[in-house]
């Protein structure tokens, strides 16, 4: 039974690694990089993907139009309406109150926006 069972695992390693792989491969032609990939078991690669300054703009005005079109919303409210993820929406929402274009009140998820 023994030869069987290292058998077996070394087919599922083996089979582990090729899903590794053409997952990696298929990841990096989204995002637009080469198909030549390194595997790094357990790490997520360093480079993060940024969004350019001119998608960056584009959220801070439709987040802006969407809080003044809906006064007195909390983040996850404007998130279902603009369909975006928490983590798009905390920067626009940042850059937005430190140019002074919002005002906040209350804290962490009770905090609701309104436009200046």
């Amino acid at each position: 039974m023994e030869p069987v069972k290292r058998i077996v695992n070394e087919f599922l390693a083996e089979l582990r690694k090729l899903i590794d792989f053409t997952a990696a491969q298929q990841l990096q032609r989204m995002v637009g990089g080469s198909a030549n990939v390194e595997i790094h078991r357990g790490r997520w690669p360093t480079g993060k993907l940024k969004r350019s300054p001119e998608k960056m703009t584009a959220d801070r005005e439709r987040v802006y139009a969407v809080i003044k079109a809906h006064p007195g919303k909390r983040s996850e409210e404007l998130q279902d309406i603009l369909h975006m993820d928490a983590r798009e929406m905390g920067l626009p929402l940042k850059q937005l109150i430190a140019k002074r274009k919002l005002v906040c009140k209350g804290t962490a998820r009770g905090r609701r926006y309104w436009a200046r």
